[in-house]
């Protein structure tokens, strides 16, 4: 009994395996700036985590492609003509943005460090003491990054749950995700929780950070009237808050008028939506 019970598990798991199709690209950086400045890459999903990367970490991966050094290839849902980027945002979006001498490339050499731009060195650097280290990459330079090949896996026809959970997949063992980051791909992928439907529907600023479109009934939900009540404004877009502790702060409140109990590494308990309507009412009163 228990084999054929087995066997029973094991071929649900199987039924339910994606149907997407795989295959990997080669674009050159020329290439891929082209497109991505096209609008035919979408690196800002709202499952993903906010950019993370600071001036160090940028100028690494500036050094890793100069000097040939790629790994890991970019992780790319194909949906038409569309390409969704999985993983790979803060790479994506430092290649494109030292082309466009949006900050240099730093170099320490003698004790001293140069910082290298693209192809031009901003106005405001030109003049002044410490104008000789700020430089530009030569014509053969500048050509060798261009012309380096970028690794893309593609997978095609992904449903928004599957490109969820390999998002998941990829990061798990990266660097660590905090508690909001982790919410947030719970609030874009568990859409059925009762808490995740409570949350949103509580505090709609959320649906903001998730692109999820709004509704009429958000103008009069407790978020709103709170936000209104005592003049303040919790922003989940804001860059700073790159823990995504906006997202904690609400989703615990949301638990708390729930069941009385505090969100705790997930949702606690039973989302008893009779009781969060009496004491969301409770409050305003």
């Amino acid at each position: 009994m228990a084999s054929v019970e087995n066997d029973i598990i094991l071929m649900e798991l199987k039924a339910s395996a994606s149907k997407a199709g795989t295959g990997t690209e080669t674009p050159s950086i020329r290439q891929f700036i082209a497109d991505y400045r096209a609008g035919r890459y979408n690196f800002n999903l709202p499952f993903q985590r906010k950019p993370q990367w600071k001036q160090s970490e940028k100028s690494a991966w500036i050094r890793a492609i100069l000097r040939g050094i790629l790994v890991d290839p970019l992780s790319i849902s194909k949906r038409g003509h569309e390409k969704r980027g999985i993983n790979g945002g803060n790479r994506a979006r430092t290649t494109v943005d030292y082309e466009a001498n949006r900050f240099p490339m730093d170099i320490i050499s003698n004790g001293k460090t140069y910082h290298y731009w693209f192809s031009e060195v901003p106005v405001e650097f030109r003049e002044g003491r410490n104008s000789r280290l700020h430089r530009t990459l030569t014509t053969d330079a500048r050509e060798d990054f261009l012309g380096t090949i970028l690794s893309f896996n593609i997978r095609t026809n992904m449903t928004d749950q599957e490109e969820v959970e390999w998002y998941e997949n990829m990061n798990k063992n990266q660097k660590s995700h905090t508690k909001g980051q982790l919410l947030i791909s719970q609030l874009c992928s568990d859409v059925d929780n009762p808490f995740v439907i409570a949350t949103l529907n509580t505090f709609p600023v959320l649906k903001t950070r998730i692109q999820m479109p709004s509704s009429p009934s958000d103008a009069t939900s407790a978020g709103t009237y709170l936000a209104e009540k005592f003049d303040i404004d919790p922003s989940p877009m804001d860059e700073r808050d790159k823990a995504e502790d906006c997202a904690m702060v609400l989703s615990n409140f949301t638990n708390l008028l729930a069941n009385g109990s505090p969100y705790n590494k997930g949702f606690v308990g039973v989302c008893n939506l009779d009781v969060l309507d009496r004491n969301v009412n409770t409050l305003r009163e």
